[in-house]
């Protein structure tokens, strides 16, 4: 249908601790960057949680020397057993938020069926190449909604935005 689509990965925060005019005034800021959306974009938020510590983990058992002093060597240890059998019992999470926005393509209107497949072609690239430019501005207005609501956030590669969306249907 010629939709495009790109993604974010966003910081989460804890307002756990927020009294309710920070609430407020966060709430504030999701609905503005929400409303500041062109008609017709579409986001969706995917909050990932996993247990997955294995490269951490494997850094901090190689971090263990035997040249250290032993008191530090039973603590090193000891603490990488307890957090290895956290990650076991998915007592340790890491939640991830993604937010992919998509855009359709503007209609346009009906192409005369008889001109020549260069003019097609010409009219499908210049629709998409509009549609691509609209996808990159958008994307700068909520990256710089998100910061402002103290999100920190990165853009998705092409290959990020695949395998995220693989692990979600999968």
């Amino acid at each position: 249908d010629g939709s495009v689509s790109a993604g974010l990965k966003v910081s989460i925060i804890d307002i756990e601790c927020f009294d309710s005019r920070a609430v407020n005034n966060l709430t504030v800021q999701i609905r503005t960057l929400l409303n500041s959306l062109n008609e017709g974009a579409r986001l969706q938020f995917y909050l990932n949680i996993d247990s997955d510590f294995k490269d951490i983990l494997s850094k901090h058992e190689g971090q263990l020397v035997d040249s250290a002093p032993e008191i530090i060597k039973e603590l090193s240890w000891s603490r990488f057993k307890k957090l290895s059998q956290q990650a076991e019992n998915h007592e340790l999470y890491r939640p991830q938020l993604y937010v992919f926005l998509t855009l359709k393509a503007k209609e346009q209107s009906a192409f005369p069926f008889f001109k020549k497949e260069a003019d097609f072609v010409a009219v499908k690239l210049e629709k998409y190449n509009s549609t691509i430019e609209e996808l990159g501005q958008q994307l700068d207005s909520l990256r710089s909604s998100f910061i402002s609501a103290g999100l920190q956030t990165s853009v998705l590669s092409r290959e990020e935005l695949v395998k995220v969306a693989y692990c979600h249907l999968n």
